[in-house]
């Protein structure tokens, strides 16, 4: 058996759409199996869990950087004009050591973005996602 090995911040990659985010501080994200009870007539116990919409929402904390155009410069949002002809993103969370991947998600979008600039701290720039089809480690997308 392999040693057992944590995974801390510093070894993990965040790459938006093939490229690395550099910008990244923090992530977190959650899925929702979508599972839920179903009940037969006149009964209070499930007699068995159904699976329905699985979706994956999350969140990415990180820097401003000067000159970087934020979310538009990377191609990862439009600009409020086209927010219809606003494109999926692909999000993959890998660990850098050993190339596996903690989360997959072909196709995700901004949600929402916050900056907070404080008057002689660092501008800290966050946005939330929301996702189709999160893959993980042993889901056979290579």
């Amino acid at each position: 058996m392999a040693a057992q090995r944590t995974i801390s911040g510093a070894q993990v990659v965040i790459y938006i759409n093939g490229k690395i985010y550099h910008e990244a501080q923090q992530v977190s994200f959650a899925i929702d199996y979508g599972e839920e009870p179903i009940y037969g007539i006149d009964s209070i116990f499930p007699q068995e869990i159904k699976a329905t919409k699985i979706s994956i929402t999350g969140n990415i904390s990180g820097i401003r950087t000067a000159n970087s155009n934020g979310l538009q410069g990377k191609d990862i949002r439009t600009g409020v004009k086209n927010s219809l002809l606003t494109p999926y993103i692909s999000l993959r969370i890998s660990d850098r050591k050993t190339g596996e991947d903690i989360l997959y998600v072909p196709h995700a979008k901004v949600i929402n973005e916050k900056v907070d600039i404080s008057a002689k701290g660092i501008a800290r720039h966050n946005f939330s996602f929301t996702g189709l089809q999160p893959l993980q480690p042993l889901d056979g997308w290579f």
